[in-house]
């Protein structure tokens, strides 16, 4: 591995034996702090290019390996590493059916990424399933809760897990457009959202003091009216999280940029793309039905071809290193190919978004050492 800046503040990683948390470390989000001096003017202020790597444990666990753009085989982490990625994110779903995102998988793979020199990013969807803009539900076990132990649990169990975990980084929600662990915490019944997401923002900073708290919205229409609520009641965060879909919250690129430019100046914090994508290809490498597929929803600019994907990253990452305050962007789930095998019915829905063939070896769009 590189001898790298890899952040302002992190600390040596250690193993602190109380009562069973491993694991402990702090820090804000640890990336290349040269790569845009005219981004930095808050303090901690580092871009990143990150991905969530979250299918990748269960996809290791089934004995799949991923290869550089040679074909040669090698773990995750060093690829990413040798590719010039920066930060990892997990998602955390609270009683999963069986096992995959679930608490002791996802503690396993911060503490391997971490150890490899990455910047982690803990995303809790307080759900035992998705959560998005349409699904917020909440976690069976919670489901009988009155309000008052909601908010107790909310915050004890997001406490919980961030004090063992040390995320560099957390979301306290998925996508929460319109709240979270609905009905309770639905962004019409306001006063249960407010104290859902105090709640929430309170465990973060029990359980890790040092880490960011970054509130994720999906799209960036309408984020404006979202942040504007957050500031008004004062909750609690640190950075404007988003995702950017083109085929969902629009082609014009320049419509980003100017909210990202828009969302600083809204909340005087620092935005970060923590979920984008984009095709290589619109062919399939299983049986299991694609999210993206339709030609009509590609971006003018950027086929659906291995150099098509890269340009559009390019493009993306140009944004964000010219908007104010920007800390960078996340691919989401460059790792989830086909790796059940073409006939899988149960394989991937993200294959041809990939930045891996339907092989497993690396596309152009993962390198991003730029020798």
């Amino acid at each position: 591995m590189k001898a790298m800046n890899k952040g302002i503040g992190r600390k040596q990683i250690g193993l602190i034996g109380l009562v069973g948390l491993m694991g402990i470390i702090g820090g804000l989000v640890g990336c290349d702090s040269s790569a845009n001096d005219t981004v930095v003017s808050v303090p901690h202020d580092l871009y990143c290019i990150g991905a969530d790597v979250s299918f990748a444990p269960e996809m290791e666990a089934g004995g799949y390996a991923f290869q550089d753009a040679d074909g040669v085989p090698m773990p995750l982490p060093e690829l990413l590493d040798a590719q010039g990625w920066k930060g990892v994110r997990f998602r955390l779903w609270v009683d999963p059916a069986g096992g995959h995102s679930g608490f002791e998988e996802v503690l396993a793979a911060t503490q391997r990424y971490r150890a490899a020199g990455f910047a982690i990013g803990l995303d809790l969807h307080y759900s035992d399933w998705w959560a998005d803009p349409g699904h917020q539900t909440k976690p069976a076990r919670w489901e009988s809760l009155d309000y008052a132990v909601l908010l107790d649990t909310v915050e004890a169990y997001t406490e919980r897990v961030v004090r063992v975990v040390q995320p560099d980084w957390v979301q306290p929600g998925n996508e929460i457009n319109l709240g979270l662990l609905w009905p309770t915490g639905h962004i019409n019944s306001q006063n249960g959202f407010l104290g859902i997401m105090r709640a929430a923002t309170a465990g973060c900073r029990k359980g890790a003091p040092e880490a960011e708290i970054w509130i994720h919205y999906a799209g960036h229409q309408g984020a404006a009216d979202f942040y504007s609520t957050l500031e008004y009641h004062r909750i609690d965060y640190d950075g404007v999280a988003l995702s950017y879909y083109p085929w969902w919250h629009g082609q014009d690129l320049e419509d980003l940029a100017s909210a990202l430019d828009g969302l600083n100046a809204l909340t005087n914090k620092p935005t970060l793309i923590v979920e984008t994508a984009y095709p290589h290809t619109l062919q399939w490498g299983d049986w299991t039905h694609n999210v993206f597929g339709n030609a009509a929803d590609l971006h003018p600019d950027f086929p659906a071809t291995p150099e098509g994907q890269k340009a559009f990253l390019e493009a993306l990452d140009a944004l964000c290193r010219q908007a104010p305050e920007c800390r960078g962007w996340y691919y989401w789930a460059p790792e989830w190919t086909s790796w059940k095998g073409p006939q899988a019915t149960d394989g991937s829905a993200w294959e041809n978004l990939a930045l891996f063939d339907f092989n497993g070896r690396a596309l152009p769009g993962l390198r991003w050492n730029n020798p």
